[in-house]
């Protein structure tokens, strides 16, 4: 656990969490951050409680020692967020021989009783209500469901202007420095691609809700925006607050000027269309980036599928339907909400084709709403006026594509 200063009188504590995968799921190549928060006030709060912390009384006081705090100094546990990379350490509560009043919404509460069996001390918190922690801190509570459970709230300090938003303006990689102006421009640009992976893995489903809940926070003057997961933004929130917007509008299908190749091949003769594919995107001089299904994990797709404008699909029939791991990959697509692509469909044919019917009813059973712009199978290896076919669809993506991305 490393205690960080984020203003006066209010201190993160923050620890970096690699080699797991996030909710069971996920890879982390980078690993990532995950941040708790102290307020203290004549009396203090957790926020989000101390992730990191090894269960022991002696440890906690040791952190608590950094921010000229006691036991008896903490009076109030505030739960943004029921997630157990968040909430996890409540199981050890009772070791710290200190009673503690615990806030958090109706939904939260109900998830505390299930996770840990905790009834007593919980004050149920309504949206607008505020507690005072004496000695100028007070805590106000913005209920912002769905970013990422039915539960999730914020919490902003009004004297020091922090917006505790935990899931919310989140992100992937660990950092060795947790302040965005410890960061150089060039590291912070590069960054973004945590963001955007943690946003689609995470928060894609959400989508609107997170949208609405960006409004709801933007009422409040906050300084800085203090989240669950990644840098703590104090030099310029707002950058981290546009990139979230910016997400966001992603599933009106205008994301960046760049393109998906998304690709399974059984014997290589989809893989042969694959490589003409690859060819006309070079000529065309357009952003793309080429994934075999059979060996990217789904993190990675959804990553490069939330931020890419166009999708090729190239992929071949497997007993009657589409190739499986396509089959799988396009459902999870479907499920975080990848919509409104320009999109094209390819694969080979053995024995019979089925792939492009498979393919049409993921998109629709998902209401995608991707515009496949074409769609075709050939049998066996593509013969050249296959590939000269498809050729010409994939430079007409490439127009579209920018075409887009000039309104």
């Amino acid at each position: 656990m490393r205690v960080e200063k984020v203003r006066e009188d209010v201190y993160a504590v923050t620890e970096n969490l690699e080699g797991v995968l996030f909710e069971g799921i996920w890879e982390m190549p980078e690993g990532v951050s995950v941040n708790s928060y102290v307020v203290k006030g004549e009396k203090a709060a957790f926020i989000d409680g101390i992730f990191g912390w090894d269960g022991s009384r002696e440890s906690m006081n040791e952190a608590l020692a950094q921010m000229d705090l006691t036991l008896d100094d903490m009076e109030y546990i505030v739960i943004n967020h029921m997630e157990p990379d968040h909430s996890s350490w409540i199981a050890d509560l009772d070791v710290l021989g200190k009673e503690l009043d615990i806030y958090c919404s109706k939904e939260s509460a109900g998830t505390l009783k299930a996770f840990f069996g905790r009834e007593d001390r919980i004050f149920i918190i309504e949206d607008g209500d505020s507690l005072d922690l004496g000695g100028g801190k007070r805590l106000h509570f913005i209920k912002t469901p769905n970013i990422h459970w039915p539960d999730t709230i914020m919490t902003f300090e009004e004297s020091s202007k922090v917006l505790f938003t935990c899931d919310a303006f989140g992100s992937f990689g660990k950092l060795d420095h947790l302040f965005d102006d410890q960061h150089t421009e060039e590291e912070r640009a590069s960054f973004e691609t945590q963001q955007i992976r943690y946003f689609s893995n995470i928060l894609g489903t959400f989508n609107p809700m997170v949208a609405r809940g960006i409004e709801k926070a933007k009422q409040f003057d906050f300084e800085v925006v203090a989240p669950g997961h990644g840098m703590v933004w104090r030099e310029d929130p707002q950058r981290i607050v546009k990139d979230y917007e910016r997400y966001c509008s992603y599933q009106k299908g205008v994301a960046k000027e760049k393109v998906l190749l998304l690709w399974g091949s059984m014997y290589g003769m989809t893989r042969k269309m694959v490589d003409v594919i690859e060819k006309t995107l070079e000529e065309e001089k357009m952003d793309y980036v080429s994934l075999n299904v059979t060996e990217t994990d789904m993190g990675t797709v959804l990553e490069h599928g939330w931020a890419s404008t166009g999708i090729i699909i190239a992929a071949p029939t497997y007993e009657y339907k589409i190739f499986p791991p396509m089959a799988a990959v396009l459902d999870e697509m479907g499920r975080k909400r990848i919509q409104n692509r320009l999109a094209l469909y390819t694969g080979s044919y053995g024995w019979s084709g089925g792939a492009i019917k498979e393919f049409e009813e993921i998109l629709a059973r998902n209401r995608m709403k991707w515009e496949v712009l074409h769609a075709m199978e050939f049998n066996g290896r593509p013969l050249d006026k296959d590939k000269e076919e498809f050729t010409q669809h994939v430079r007409e993506l490439c127009k579209m594509v920018r075409e887009k991305m000039d309104k």
